[in-house]
């Protein structure tokens, strides 16, 4: 502060003081420090109409009811640590409830990404590739099309399951595992009724031969 030339660069480095206490043709300027060691702490400058200024450390005892006044910085850094802790703990928060939003959305998401039909024609190409292996009644497909992937943390496993009357040969895709459960989507020909629903596993359609899956 003694390095400053003018009254203007002393604002200018430091910004405006905390109070200014009026005096007899001058005013003193109050910049705070704090409180260290049971004492008060503050840069006083004396500002006269000539420019003329004087600095000086002024400390006293701090009373029980005076409050503690912390410097700029401090009180900048406190309110960067405690954003910083509240963006963390969002972004925890958001981690471990992220499987259960993709889950709740995956319908939704899924019927932004493609068509029924388009789905269809898809699994159809897979159904008339195994469909001619009837030493297996299933196998797990590892060309998954692209508008599945990316709905879930983990990527879909696809299976393609032969016919078994009165059941149709369909597709399924499958999302999670363990404790959380299972979801996804089986695709069949327009004319594969709907499976039955149990406690365990739930269906709904969504257009013929075509249906979701929510549960174990």
């Amino acid at each position: 502060m003694q390095d400053c030339a003018t009254v203007a660069d002393l604002l200018m480095q430091f910004g405006p003081p905390h109070h200014k206490v009026p005096q007899d043709g001058f005013e003193i300027w109050h910049y705070p420090l704090g409180i260290e060691s049971g004492m008060v702490y503050s840069i006083h400058v004396s500002v006269w109409p000539d420019q003329n200024r004087q600095t000086y450390l002024y400390f006293e005892p701090a009373s029980e009811n005076a409050p503690t006044r912390r410097p700029r910085a401090l009180l900048k850094k406190t309110i960067l640590a405690l954003v910083a802790l509240a963006l963390i703990g969002n972004l925890a928060i958001y981690q471990y409830l992220k499987p259960d939003w993709q889950r709740a959305r995956f319908e939704k998401n899924l019927k932004h990404r493609i068509t029924p039909e388009e789905l269809r024609t898809w699994a159809l190409g897979i159904l008339q590739t195994y469909g001619t292996h009837k030493q297996h009644d299933n196998a797990h497909i590892t060309n998954s099309h692209p508008a599945l992937d990316g709905l879930f943390q983990n990527p879909p496993t696809v299976w393609w399951y032969s016919e078994s009357p009165p059941d149709t040969e369909f597709v399924r895709v499958t999302y999670g595992g363990g404790g959380f459960g299972h979801f996804g989507v089986e695709i069949g020909p327009t004319n594969r009724a709907q499976p039955s629903s149990s406690d365990a596993r739930k269906y709904s359609s969504w257009a013929p031969g075509i249906y979701f899956f929510n549960g174990q």
